[in-house]
């Protein structure tokens, strides 16, 4: 019974010691390390050699530091930065308790491509090791993508500037040069279409120095439809034109039976004559061009009718004794004047004149007269006694015009400023694009052509704030940006 008792407080004593026998046989943890920063990235250029810095600590003392770099690989390993070309330097390969460690990590990436690579650099000791995670960001060097996205910018204003301004003006010069060999193929063009044509096409002309191209554009169809007015009805106008030459010597007749100045009638005619031949190129077609000659040749036709009738009455005044021949010389030589001063277009006046002539030869018919006076002419009488004034007013004078010194200097400044605006514009345009597609992409080039055909699309994109920034200069009447 006591045997018992002793073994069971020798087993109780020993239950006891057995936490602390296992702690002492328990082997002690290695200290742990620590970096700061916990991960490395680098975002350089092509050819650039980048350094960083980490700070290496521990709870323990640490020994036998080893730095091993190992290669940094790309998206699907297609490209790769070589363990070579980092290098780590510490000034100790150990650590006390409680201390720290500065270790200089350089990266020569002088031949490393563009794009984004991955991968550790692990930093041994007897303890065990740590690793630290590295990410490298590689562009192409600034110089090709600022080339490319300038190219890009270009080539927008150009394409730009020539939809605007060069190809209205090439094709505004085509078609005048069509339209000048229509005219030179066709020898019987007439005169007044010719005339025309050629105004319009000064117009054109005019239009496209100044840059308005709507202006060229208007004068250029308008020259066009008065060809092609002429070319539809060609056979007809030649027609019409030379029934007017005809009028015309019919008309000359009239005048140089008139005397050398011609009346007021008869000068009203011609000018009609001579508007409706100006003025046919603006009618719809040769029967309106008929239409008003049919009209002058009326007129002129009455005239001749009157004047006929007035030279009969006349000779039959000659006839009358010569005590009642001065009463009707006064009366003849007022109803001539009426008829040589009368409008053409004024019916009532010449209907109530040839009303009056008619009753007057009537009258004077039924006078007895000698016949001694029969053979003498009305020529005879009219030749001294009748006066015209000559009412056409002489031509208003017309200066020419011409740009001063100041004004030309005037235009200088315009163009400057213009030009000024233009590449102030282009300048900002490619520094944002420059920031946004190249400076803010660490990895530009990693693509390949891709990235570059990115960059010159923005610099193509350009063209929306072009027109916006053309089209406030428009609001300010910038007539060169046009």
């Amino acid at each position: 019974m006591q045997k018992n008792t002793r073994m069971l407080a020798l087993n109780c004593a020993l239950l006891c010691m057995l936490p602390i026998i296992s702690t002492a046989q328990q082997p002690a943890a290695p200290p742990e390390l620590t970096a700061r920063p916990s991960r490395i990235n680098v975002s350089v250029t092509r050819g650039e050699m980048e350094t960083r810095s980490i700070l290496l600590a521990a709870d323990g003392a640490i020994t036998q530091l080893k730095f091993i770099p190992l290669d940094l690989l790309s998206a699907g390993e297609r490209a790769v930065i070589p363990a070579s070309a980092i290098t780590l330097q510490a000034e100790s390969n150990q650590i006390s308790a409680g201390d720290s460690l500065q270790v200089k990590i350089e990266f020569n990436l002088g031949d490393a491509p563009s794009g984004e690579f991955s991968g550790e650099l692990y930093v041994q000791h007897q303890g065990g090791k740590l690793s630290i995670p590295v990410t490298v960001k590689v562009k192409d060097q600034p110089v090709w993508p600022l080339v490319v996205l300038v190219a890009g910018i270009l080539v927008s204003l150009s394409v730009s500037w020539y939809r605007e301004a060069g190809k209205p003006r090439d094709e505004s010069l085509v078609r005048v040069a069509q339209l000048r060999a229509q005219m030179r193929e066709d020898n019987r063009l007439a005169a007044p279409f010719r005339a025309r044509i050629d105004a319009f096409l000064l117009e054109v002309d005019a239009a496209l120095v100044l840059r308005k191209w709507d202006d060229a554009r208007k004068a250029l169809e308008e020259a066009e439809n008065i060809m092609l007015r002429w070319r539809k009805g060609r056979g007809d106008w030649i027609a019409q034109l030379g029934y007017a030459d005809e009028f015309e010597e019919l008309l000359k007749k009239a005048e140089d039976q008139a005397g050398p100045n011609s009346n007021a009638h008869l000068r009203a005619v011609r000018r009609g004559i001579e508007d409706a031949l100006r003025l046919s190129p603006d009618r719809t077609g040769p029967d309106a061009l008929r239409d008003q000659l049919d009209k002058l040749a009326e007129q002129l036709k009455r005239y001749i009718e009157l004047r006929n009738q007035l030279q009969e009455i006349v000779a039959l005044v000659e006839q009358l004794p010569e005590g009642q021949r001065p009463a009707w010389r006064e009366k003849t030589s007022g109803w001539l004047w009426r008829l040589e001063n009368i409008l053409p277009a004024d019916e009532v006046d010449y209907g109530q004149l040839k009303a009056e002539v008619e009753a007057g030869i009537k009258e004077v018919k039924a006078i007895p007269r000698p016949q001694a006076a029969a053979d003498v002419t009305a020529k005879s009488f009219f030749g001294g006694e009748l006066i015209l004034l000559d009412l056409i007013a002489p031509s208003p004078f017309a200066g020419s015009l011409s740009i001063d010194e100041e004004a030309a200097r005037a235009e200088r400044k315009l163009r400057w400023y213009v030009w000024a605006l233009i590449a102030l514009v282009a300048l900002l345009l490619a520094w944002v694009g420059f920031i946004e597609s190249y400076i803010g992409k660490p990895t530009f080039g990693a693509n390949g052509l891709s990235d570059y055909f990115v960059l010159f699309a923005w610099g193509f994109g350009a063209e929306a704030t072009r027109a916006s920034i053309i089209g406030v200069a428009r609001q300010w009447d910038l007539v060169w940006i046009k």
